[in-house]
Parts: C-alpha cells; structure tokens; sequence
C-alpha cells in the first residue's frame, strides 16, 4: 500500500503559482498586523496614562466604616467619567487590535501553507491553528472595548454607589475574557510551530525564526502582565513587520519543493555536508 505525495510536493509549479499570487496580499496583510499591534499597545499606554488612580489608604478606611459599604458613592465614580471622555480612544484602541490580530492570522496562515509545501511532517491541521487564534483574538479585543464602553454607560446611569461598581460588568466582557485566553493559547501555540518549522526549511532565516518563536512562548504571559504586553508587541510587530519583507522567498526557495530530501536538514547542516563534500 503506497501513501500518495502531499499536493504541493506532486505539484511544485502550482504550489508556487498560488504563492506568487497571494504573497503581496500577505505582505500587506503583515504590515497592517504590525501597524495595528503598535497601534493597540500604544494607545493603551495612552490611555492609562491620565487615567485616575484610588487612594488604597481611602478605601480602607470606608471598608472598615460601619453600615452598608456598597450603599456609599464609589470611589471609581472618577474613573468612569474619564473612560466616558475618551470613547474614541477606547474604540480606536479596539480596531487597533482586530485589524492587528486579523493582520497576524493571515500573514503566519499564509507562511504556515508554504512551509507544508516543503515538509512532508508539518501536518495541515498546524496551518488552522495560528489562524483560528488570531481570529479568536481580534473579536475578544473589539469584544472587550464595547463591552467596556457600555460597562460606563451602564454605571454613569445607575446611582454610582460601591454596589454599582462591583456589579459593573456584563456578558459581553466575560466571554471578551474566555476568547481572549483561547485565542492566545491557540496562536501561541500555532505561532511557535509555525515558525519553527519555517526556519528549518529555509523560509525564515534563524534571527526571524527566533524571534517568531520567542513572541509565541511569550505570548501567555503577556497576556496577564503589562510589562509582557510591551515586551512581546515589541517581538510581534517586528516579526510580522519582518514577514512582508519574505514574500519573494517561496519564489527563491523553489528548490526546497522540487527536492524532498533537502527538506529536512538546517542551513547549517546543507552547509557542513557541502564542505565535507569538497
């Protein structure tokens, strides 16, 4: 019983063909990832910069107060008002995001489908991975900030006590939460694979290919503290910045489909072998 060759590897030409026609869209769709990632992280930082803080020391005082704590006027009632000043910011922070994670899924979707092409152990369900993830990503952050948005309406109408505050929430913000923990699972997850076996058949060099999988194990980190949100925009963006800059390697790499054999070593391996050869 013979197990027939994947498509594209009994087909080069029309694997490289459907590349050619779909790698300056990914090119582009790169480079908005990136931009759209910059632009998320940076206006939140915008955001919480004037953002008004609470008085620890405050708080404890009125907890310790006798009577109903949650009947007494919120100390976050500044909070709100100043997040219902900014309605445009939160919601160009929450397009931010969906056209960078959008941008992200597209371009590792595309980058993972040349790599299958060239490496007969890299399994088609590795490509839905990334994708799924930032998808998932990119309707959580939208998700989140209109959620956020109608939180401060919701309280700005109430009667603004401790009790209003803590109730302040809504489905839209919880399951904001859920696919925003899945989607960074997933993408991380695809991300790493992705990249890992890009850089072993030659579509990324080692520095990109690093850097790709450093932003993927970094990625559920950064996903709880802010200091890791920074870090790993920094590596994110410059990756996906990087990768509309590869559109023409699946072109150049041509070789690495006609020869399966090659697939499997690292550049330095093809290397070592030639010198031995000579």
């Amino acid at each position: 019983m013979t197990v027939d060759p994947e498509p594209a590897v009994a087909d080069p030409e029309k694997q490289l063909a459907w590349e050619k026609r779909h790698r300056f869209r990914a090119a582009i769709a790169s480079i908005l990832g990136a931009v759209g990632l910059l632009v998320f992280y940076v206006l939140q930082q915008v955001l919480q910069r004037d953002m008004p803080k609470v008085s620890g020391l405050e708080t404890l005082v009125r907890a310790a107060q006798p009577g109903d704590v949650g009947a007494l006027p919120s100390l976050q009632t500044a909070f709100f008002e100043y997040l219902d000043t900014k309605t445009l910011l939160v919601l160009l922070i929450g397009l931010g995001g969906f056209v960078g994670w959008i941008g992200v899924a597209w371009s590792v979707g595309f980058l993972g489908v040349a790599t299958r092409a060239r490496s007969p152990v890299f399994r088609k369900f590795i490509v839905y991975i990334p994708i799924v993830g930032g998808v998932v990503l990119a309707i959580s952050v939208l998700m989140s900030q209109l959620g956020s948005l109608q939180v401060v309406s919701d309280f700005l109408d109430s009667d603004r006590t401790v009790k209003a505050a803590t109730d302040a929430d809504n489905s839209l913000i919880v399951y904001a939460r859920l696919l925003y923990q899945l989607g960074t699972l997933a993408l991380a997850v695809g991300l790493v694979l992705v990249t890992l076996n890009a850089m072993r058949v030659g579509l990324l060099t080692r520095m990109l290919g690093y850097i790709g999988i450093a932003s993927g194990a970094t990625s559920i980190t950064a996903a709880r503290a802010a200091c890791g949100r920074l870090a790993s925009m920094d590596r994110r963006a410059f990756f996906h910045a990087s990768l509309g800059d590869i559109r023409r390697a699946p072109i150049m790499r041509s070789a690495a489909v006609r020869q399966p054999s090659s697939r499997s070593r690292w550049p330095n391996q093809v290397r070592r072998t030639s010198s031995a050869c000579a």
